[in-house]
């Protein structure tokens, strides 16, 4: 049996393990080339991504408010004490929402994009990857 190397699928690579020098393979450079966008796929950041799925999947089985295309709300109610909730927008675009059928407001506790202060939730906008953690105002 043949496999042809020109059809772009190298089977026989250098195994990339995480970003240092010669992706982790040796302390020397290897005798073939890495494969390019080594740097973002390789067994290091490879385990993180499953990390981080498995526990967004964890989370997605809590209070989750809202989970609809690329906007996520959750939010966590304690008994006599505050309230807090989490707005990401996953996607690649821009979200442009009214969430005050949700929520009024709220203090910024923790923003991706350093957003302090306090926010209404009436017509939020939210960059591609960006997350608020808020202390709801009721």
């Amino acid at each position: 049996m043949y496999f042809s190397l020109q059809d772009g699928n190298d089977w026989s690579s250098i195994m990339t393990w995480n970003t240092e020098a010669h992706a982790g393979f040796s302390s020397v450079e290897p005798w073939k080339p890495l494969n390019t966008g080594w740097e973002a796929a390789n067994v290091e950041s490879q385990n993180y991504t499953i990390a981080a799925l498995s526990t967004m999947i964890a989370a997605r089985q809590k209070k989750v408010r809202h989970a609809a295309e690329d906007l996520l709300i959750m939010d966590r109610f304690y008994p006599r004490r505050n309230q807090y909730a989490l707005v990401a927008n996953l996607g690649s675009e821009v979200i442009n929402k009214d969430l005050s059928h949700f929520y009024f407001g709220g203090s910024v506790l923790a923003s991706s994009h350093g957003q302090t202060g306090f926010v209404t939730f009436r017509n939020i906008r939210l960059q591609p990857g960006e997350a608020l953690a808020c202390t709801l105002d009721l």
